[in-house]
């Protein structure tokens, strides 16, 4: 019997659902892989902002290409959407049932119940669940309230920008930066190996510079306005202000503009 397979018996490989495509070894004293504790704290600190997404989505005002009808002649002026409901249902549901478990278990005060509230509460305690028997579901319940809360929040699929080789030691995974519609979560950048692997947008120079540090790498990458607006957090009238100012080199494909990474990177970090 293989080492592998003996750690499939001996039951110390993860069975979380982070780490599905590639089981890794668990943690001392715990039911979940680095990869697993990470995402599915990744995914806590997600779902707040999702359930406010969802919320806006109520009356059915927020998003005139996100409609609902819960029936066949509505009453004027009403649309309801109930997939953003149950989203939002959802993810109180679990939270406040995952929480209530580590509160008794633990003899600690329950937080209030609020998604903000469960999921910090349940991100303190992270490590006491992930010991738990049922430490792999919780996971994939995580996951997949925050796939299921993403796709009602925001149907626009997001772009996915290539950053380059995932820097960190001994990964051979690729980085994307994520960027939703308009009112969308806040851009990220994560590697297609490792979903421990993420980092905010606003990291995504800093990520530049360290890849490009790595030998044999060149990182070239083009970027539209609205994808500069994005990762910087700025109007995209600044963008093509700045554009202008600091001549920033640019080509044109299909009618749109798109500007040369590196001169974005001067601008904000000249000193880089």
């Amino acid at each position: 019997m293989s080492s592998r397979q003996d750690d499939r018996v001996s039951g110390s490989l993860c069975a979380g659902a982070y780490c599905e495509d590639q089981r890794r070894m668990r943690l001392p004293g715990l039911l979940l892989c680095a990869t697993c504790l990470r995402g599915t704290t990744r995914g806590l600190r997600q779902l707040p902002p999702l359930y406010q997404a969802c919320g806006r989505l109520l009356g059915g005002g927020a998003r005139q290409y996100m409609r609902d009808k819960v029936s066949a002649n509505p009453a004027p002026g009403m649309r309801f959407n109930s997939a953003a409901a149950e989203a939002r249902s959802s993810i109180l549901s679990v939270l406040a049932s995952w929480s209530g478990l580590v509160a008794q278990e633990r003899r600690v005060s329950a937080p209030a119940r609020t998604a903000a509230a469960l999921a910090e509460f349940l991100v303190t305690h992270s490590q006491w669940p992930a010991a738990h028997e049922a430490a792999p579901e919780l996971t994939g319940e995580i996951r997949q309230l925050v796939r299921r809360a993403t796709m009602v929040a925001f149907p626009s699929r997001p772009r996915s920008i290539s950053v380059g080789p995932c820097p960190e030691t001994d990964c051979g995974g690729s980085l994307c930066a994520t960027v939703y519609p308009q009112d969308a979560l806040p851009a990220e950048i994560s590697c297609d190996a490792d979903p421990a692997h993420v980092w905010s947008a606003g990291a995504w120079l800093s990520l530049r510079r360290r890849i490009s540090q790595r030998p044999g790498q060149a990182v070239g990458q083009w970027l539209s306005a609205a994808d500069v607006s994005r990762l910087r957090d700025t109007p995209p009238g600044n963008v093509y202000r700045l554009a202008s100012e600091r001549r920033w080199r640019r080509r044109r494909e299909a009618g749109h503009t798109y500007y040369y990474a590196p001169d974005v990177e001067r601008t904000f970090h000249p000193s880089g």
